[in-house]
């Protein structure tokens, strides 16, 4: 049995049960707006025209269409990522060209999450080379994960989630592994998610089509709360906090390419002047 509301994101098990895309010959699909409930339609009657007046909104606005009208339908507005491009590095990593910072998110009842971004020398793209998460993770499993990246990276900066018994983790794996993780910057979450989205939108930074999927995924879904400082609760986005977490180490390190000057005749000219004026000025002197 499949209970709830649709979301803003429109995809998932859900979205292709109850429209049909999926398994239409095994679900039975019941559908009721707020007002068939008859002990209830006055209350949502005036909750929706308060809600209308505050918002400056009409019947048509997708939050309506959704949670009072039980309608599917997308709203750019809630999802918290913006669209991203997906694209391959331009040459394969290797430590002599490229730079990289490691992000975590330790999970103990949900998943710990990893991942990369990378950017060549006089390249300022970024790359989010590859991210993954694994559930249930010991500190055994995450210190040889961690082991694997490093020696395949070589990171500039490692950063994880400080929250709690990570803390412990963290002491760990420099004692056993020779790992050096410094806390993740977690404040202002809802103004780097801008940040991280302002470079999306530019592909400034860009996602690996093949080794980022599940983020992708998370990317797609995950929507705002109603005062858009974070997540929405109970939505998953380990692997995107991850990825925010080695954003926010990366924009001190991402090189930017040099631009140079594109010299004209005027420009050679008054150069020759400026140059000549100064021989003048010191034979004065």
């Amino acid at each position: 049995m499949l209970i709830g509301t649709p979301a803003a994101h429109c995809q998932g098990m859900f979205y292709d049960v109850t429209t049909g895309a999926e398994g239409s010959d095994v679900w039975l699909v019941k559908h009721w707006t707020a007002f068939d409930n008859p002990y209830m339609k006055d209350n949502f009657a005036k909750d929706l025209a308060l809600f209308m007046k505050r918002k400056q909104i009409d019947m048509n606005h997708p939050k309506v269409r959704r949670e009072y009208f039980g309608q599917w339908c997308a709203d750019d507005e809630s999802l918290m990522i913006r669209p991203f491009a997906l694209v391959h590095p331009p040459t394969p990593y290797h430590v002599d060209t490229w730079r990289s910072v490691i992000g975590v998110d330790f999970g103990f009842n949900d998943e710990t999450a990893f991942s990369i971004i990378g950017w060549e020398r006089n390249n300022p793209k970024s790359y989010i080379l590859e991210s993954f998460g694994i559930r249930q993770a010991s500190v055994s499993d995450i210190g040889n994960i961690l082991k694997r990246l490093k020696e395949t990276y070589k990171p500039v900066r490692i950063v994880g989630d400080p929250a709690g018994a990570s803390k412990i983790m963290m002491a760990e794996f420099l004692d056993k592994y020779k790992i050096v993780m410094e806390a993740a910057q977690k404040t202002n979450k809802a103004h780097y998610i801008e940040i991280l989205n302002d470079a999306l939108v530019n592909c400034e930074l860009v996602l690996h089509p093949e080794t980022t999927k599940d983020l992708q995924s998370e990317m797609r879904k995950v929507v705002w709360n109603d005062d858009r400082t974070r997540e929405l609760e109970g939505m998953k986005c380990d692997q995107l906090d991850a990825t925010l977490y080695a954003y926010r180490e990366s924009l001190a390190y991402t090189e930017k390419i040099i631009v140079k000057e594109v010299l004209t005749n005027k420009h050679i000219e008054d150069r020759m002047m400026r140059q000549q004026l100064d021989r003048d000025l010191q034979r004065i002197d």
